[in-house]
């Protein structure tokens, strides 16, 4: 990807929204999904596994949204608020 990629406060978001946004981030830090399980890993202390982010990248799995928001506030540096998901803050761009 060239360039910034957008993020834009107070849109809401939902699961398919969130899932694109996981892969889009990831291609844009150009990290694998091992490399964004790692660092989650890291921070969140817990076990996360390469094959968690490859459901949360695909919005046909339900009930990851969690994990999604996780995965958007560790590669954006931005909030994400819920229970409707929206991104908090003023806008950023987010570069590789």
């Amino acid at each position: 990807m060239d360039g910034p990629f957008q993020l834009v406060s107070g849109e809401l978001m939902d699961s398919k929204t969130m899932a694109q946004m996981c892969r889009t981030l990831r291609a844009i830090k150009k990290w694998t999904q091992e490399q964004v399980a790692d660092h989650l890993e890291s921070r969140l202390e817990r076990k996360v596994s390469k094959q968690s982010i490859s459901y949360a990248e695909n919005p046909e799995y339900p009930g990851l949204d969690k994990l999604r928001v996780q995965i958007i506030e560790e590669l954006s540096g931005r909030q994400v608020e819920g229970p409707f998901w929206r991104l908090k803050d003023e806008p950023a761009e987010v570069e590789g």
